[in-house]
């Protein structure tokens, strides 16, 4: 069994469910799945080691061989919506998790991209430069040369 599956199953995490309810955010992306998605993580990310679960989770669906730009992109719109959260309110411990998979995610999702969802990428990355509590600079440094 793999590891993140057991460390799921000692966090009382279940992976189908945060499958069940990654794919309407990746067929879609509405308002209303990303909330639905960062309250399902903000609900079941309680411990540093659930959190981890959760963030390395979502790397496997941003790595995963064949994944297209969207299921990426969107993923990582629900990461920014998760860091949002977790400035506002201090939660440590989730944005460090989030801040280990989100250079190897930006970085995988800027691997042969057209110039719009460079663009799309690169929102992203201003956005998350202005918000000085979102990432340490040297984070935004390594998403800036991929």
């Amino acid at each position: 069994m793999e590891t993140i599956q057991i460390m799921a199953e000692e966090n009382n995490i279940s992976l189908s469910e945060l499958d069940t309810i990654l794919q309407p955010i990746i067929d879609t992306c509405t308002k209303d799945s990303i909330s639905n998605g960062k309250g399902w993580i903000l609900q079941h990310a309680t411990s540093h080691d659930a959190g981890k679960v959760i963030s390395q989770h979502l790397l496997r669906k941003v790595t995963q061989p064949g994944a297209p730009f969207s299921q990426k992109l969107h993923i990582i719109y629900l990461i920014n919506d998760v860091l949002h959260h977790c400035a506002r309110k201090n939660a440590e411990d989730l944005k460090k998790n989030l801040e280990n998979v989100v250079v190897p995610m930006f970085c995988n999702a800027s691997i042969a991209v057209t110039e719009e969802q460079e663009g799309k990428l690169n929102k992203l990355l201003r956005l998350w430069e202005s918000k000085s509590n979102y990432f340490d600079a040297a984070v935004i440094l390594k998403m800036k040369s991929p």
